[in-house]
């Protein structure tokens, strides 16, 4: 199962993890890796992250909110998502911490990072998936390794 959350604190989808997994088990079928699909934004800083997330991610949501009749998204809604929310947004290790969190908390398996959102220029998102792969990943795997060490 994935689960796109694109809005509001990703332990608000847990219910849907346990509704899965007692389905699995209700109906007897296998139980599959959850997957999160959120969006973000990694730079070499959390400033420079910010200023592209505001620039390009927060239009790919204003448009989209226009489409579905919702105001656009406030400076305090984006720094929310920012924070606590669905967005992955800043340095390296900023969203290395938020990523282990958040997969620490659903369970999941897989995480697919949005990161073309907006129209963010083609270098910025290369650079991004560099950082991604090279530091952001091996950064979640030793944390959620030392998650379960201290359990």
């Amino acid at each position: 199962m994935t689960l796109a959350i694109i809005g509001g604190k990703p332990e608000r989808f847990l219910p849907y993890v346990k509704l899965y997994q007692k389905a699995t088990e209700q109906f007897a079928t296998r139980l599959h890796p959850l997957a999160i699909h959120s969006h973000g934004v990694i730079a070499r800083t959390d400033e420079e992250a910010f200023t592209l997330a505001w620039k390009y991610l927060r239009q790919s949501f204003v448009k989209l909110g226009h489409e579905r009749g919702w105001t656009p998204m406030s400076a305090a809604q984006f720094k929310f998502e920012i924070e606590a929310g669905s967005f992955y947004v800043g340095s390296p290790q900023t969203v290395a911490k938020r990523l282990a969190t958040t997969i620490s908390q659903l369970g999941a398996g897989r995480f697919e990072l949005v990161y073309g959102a907006g129209g963010l220029p083609a270098r910025e998102r290369l650079k991004m998936i560099e950082l991604y792969a090279t530091q952001v990943v091996p950064q979640v795997r030793e944390l959620l390794m030392e998650g379960q060490r201290q359990k």
